[in-house]
């Protein structure tokens, strides 16, 4: 698919492991986020073997030479000595699950906690609000069978940040006083979300157990349910989807280990429809082939 790479660096493993989970590139700097899940393949591509590590460190790494990208160390807080880190915790089950940026704020979510930076100085980056992401009394029962908060995804735009996850959909203000907005059940959904796209005023995600794109109107201040998609192949089957990403009035759904890209037109009112779906081709004999992540 590619030629060989221009450089690479590798990671600390003296804290733990160091699967790379997210990163965002910042112009000569990448923030970078460790954690989730990893396979070991065979030579013939097969999985042999899939790991999970729960390790989640916020690296920074300085690729102005791109032949020779280094990890940027970071001053300890008595100032006597420097870590490969910006930030090392253990956030069961997957570390860190996403990471974004917007307008010099950097977050990141794992497990059940949120972490907010200020990056104004991008090579070193500020902790300003970090939050538990629980259950929350009323959503209780969205729990049934399940330990503990775990968020998926986030989106942060206009001073908001969105934060997924199996205890449904967290808000937070994001400005020069972080707090909790609104809390929804993932019963309350329907189910538990887990990939974001903010669109103009809507705000979708993917509920896997239902099946379905959901879309929030986020100016209605009650965060109600504008539209659905829902997610049937040209045989009315019900998709498997582990990712989507709409552009325009169309969405793409990656569907997982089905290996294939799905294409819908998204129409107001529940009423989207199946275009196309176009399967992935392995290369090579026995090999793992999945749909699973969208950019």
């Amino acid at each position: 698919y590619a030629s060989r790479e221009a450089g690479s660096v590798e990671l600390s493993t003296e804290y733990g492991e160091s699967p790379v989970s997210q990163l965002h590139l910042h112009g000569q700097l990448v923030y970078l986020a460790t954690g989730g899940q990893y396979q070991l393949k065979g030579s013939s591509g097969a999985t042999l073997r899939q790991y999970t590590s729960a390790d989640a460190q916020l690296v920074l790494l300085d690729i102005s030479d791109p032949v020779n990208p280094e990890v940027i160390d970071i001053p300890t807080p008595d100032g006597r000595d420097t870590r490969p880190y910006v930030l090392n915790q253990n956030l069961k089950e997957f570390g860190f699950t996403d990471l974004q940026y917007h307008d010099e704020q950097l977050g990141a979510v794992g497990g059940n906690r949120f972490y907010l930076f200020d990056t104004t100085l991008a090579t070193d980056p500020l902790l300003i609000f970090e939050a538990e992401l629980d259950r929350g009394g009323d959503c209780s029962a969205s729990y049934d069978g399940e330990i503990g908060s775990q968020a998926h995804s986030l989106v942060l735009d206009r001073s908001v940040a969105y934060i997924s996850g199996n205890f449904g959909l967290k808000v937070y203000l994001t400005g020069s006083r972080p707090r909790l907005l609104k809390s929804i059940c993932a019963s309350e959904l329907g189910g538990q979300p887990s990939q974001l796209q903010r669109v103009g005023n809507l705000l979708w995600m993917l509920i896997p157990s239902l099946h379905q794109i959901v879309a929030v109107d986020l100016m209605s201040g009650d965060y109600q349910i504008a539209n659905r998609i829902h997610l049937n192949d040209a045989a009315q089957a019900p998709l498997p989807v582990s990712d989507f990403h709409i552009v325009g009035e169309q969405v793409f759904v990656g569907t997982a280990q089905r290996a294939s890209i799905a294409l819908f037109a998204v129409r107001p009112d529940d009423q989207s429809v199946f275009i196309n779906e176009q399967p992935l081709h392995a290369f090579k004999a026995g090999a793992d082939v999945n749909a699973k992540q969208l950019q």
